[in-house]
C-alpha cells in the first residue's frame, strides 16, 4: 500500500531524516514513535508532498509519488490528519465536512457517518471551527480526512494535549478505520495509545528507523523504552 524508501529531507542545511524506510500494508496500523525532533513529522510532510524528499523513494499503490504535489496525493487517496489540527477558523463543521467529502475508494464515509461517531460534532454542525474546543477540533481534523474516503490514512499526533475522553473518541475512530480496513499510517506519543491499536510499530531516532516490532514485543523490552522513548 504504502512504501517509505530510503528517504532523506533537510530543511535549509540542516538534514532531519537520513535515510528513513518503512512500510503500511493494506489493513493494518502501523505505528510510528519517537523522541521530540527524531523527525516523525517531517516524514509525514515528505509522504504528503508538503516537504519532498531530496533523495529515496515514496510509493503509493506501487506508483511514485515522491515528487507529487500534495493535491494530487490527497486526490490518489492518501487522507491527512495534521499535528495541531489546522481547521479553518471561519468554517463551520458542516462546511469542512462538505467541502471536502469525496466518493474515494475508501470504506463509504459520508458526514451522517462521522457524526454518527463523533456525536459532539453533529451538536455543532452550525458553528465555527474557531469555536470548537481542542478536542472537537481534532474529531473534525479527522472527521475532514474521513469524509473523503481516502485508501490510506496518515495521522500526526492525534492525541497531542487531549483530555482522556477524547482520546477514548480517537480509538474508536482507529477501531472503526481497522474493522473497515483502511491503513493507518500514526505518529503517536501516547505507549498505551499505541499499544492497544497498532499493529507494528518503527521506533525513529535521529532521521531513520532503529527498530521495529510488535506492540507485545515493545511492551516486553525495557531497553528500547529506555532508550529511545524515555519511558
Amino acid at each position: 500500500m504504502l512504501e517509505v524508501d530510503n528517504i532523506f529531507v533537510n530543511y535549509g542545511q540542516s538534514q532531519v531524516l537520513r535515510g528513513l524506510s518503512l512500510r503500511v500494508d493494506p489493513g493494518e496500523v502501523v505505528a510510528v514513535m519517537g523522541r521530540n525532533g527524531a523527525g516523525k513529522t517531517t516524514m509525514m510532510r515528505a509522504i504528503m508532498g508538503l516537504t519532498p524528499a531530496r533523495a529515496g523513494r515514496v510509493v503509493f499503490k506501487g506508483g511514485d509519488i515522491t515528487k507529487s504535489p500534495t493535491h494530487r496525493i490527497a486526490r490518489l487517496g492518501v487522507g491527512y490528519v495534521p499535528q495541531g489540527r489546522r481547521v479553518f477558523p471561519s468554517l463551520t463543521v458542516r462546511e469542512h465536512l462538505e467541502v471536502a467529502a469525496g466518493p474515494g475508494s475508501g470504506a463509504g464515509w459520508s458526514l451522517a457517518r462521522v457524526v454518527d461517531l463523533f456525536p459532539n460534532l453533529g451538536e455543532r454542525l452550525g458553528q465555527s471551527g474557531a469555536k470548537l474546543s481542542g478536542g472537537e477540533q481534532q474529531m473534525l481534523a479527522a472527521g475532514r480526512a474521513l469524509v473523503a474516503n481516502p485508501a490510506l490514512i496518515l495521522m500526526d499526533e492525534p492525541t497531542e494535549g487531549l483530555a482522556p475522553l477524547m482520546v477514548r473518541e480517537l480509538g474508536k475512530l482507529v477501531g472503526a478505520l481497522k474493522q473497515a480496513g483502511t491503513p493507518v499510517l500514526l505518529v503517536e506519543q501516547q505507549l498505551t495509545f499505541v499499544l492497544k491499536y497498532a499493529d507494528r510499530v518503527h521506533i525513529v531516532s535521529k532521521g531513520r528507523v532503529e527498530h521495529c516490532c510488535s506492540p507485545a514485543e515493545l511492551a516486553a523490552d525495557a531497553d528500547v523504552k529506555s532508550r529511545y522513548l524515555g519511558v
